[in-house]
């Protein structure tokens, strides 16, 4: 298992990240389970597939985000605790800073 090399963001920083996203695809790196960095391209909001049962959990209160990966064209459970950067809407948000992409 890798260890943590990288500052993980903190919930509020991935609120700001993230809001207003839903539909738009922006770019996520965050540890994996295993300690793996794993980079994500995504988008909120997506309801393709879906069987209209919903998740039997509140992912939020937990500490999870789910995000349909554009790429493998499947829905992902990220833990928010692990999220490393987020890149949005032309910005850059890693390591507790913005910075313009």
């Amino acid at each position: 298992m890798n260890t943590k090399k990288y500052k993980c963001l903190t919930s509020d920083e991935i609120d700001v990240a993230i809001s207003g996203l839903k539909g738009k695809f922006f770019t996520i790196a965050f540890y994996k389970k295993s300690g793996d960095i794993r980079e994500l391209t995504g988008r909120f909001g997506v309801t393709k597939g879906l069987n209209g049962k919903g998740l039997k959990y509140d992912a939020k209160a937990v500490g999870n985000m789910i995000v349909y990966d554009m790429i493998n064209r499947g829905y992902r459970t990220i833990n928010r605790k692990h999220v490393i950067a987020i890149q949005s809407r032309g910005k850059i948000y890693s390591f507790n800073k913005v910075t313009n992409a």
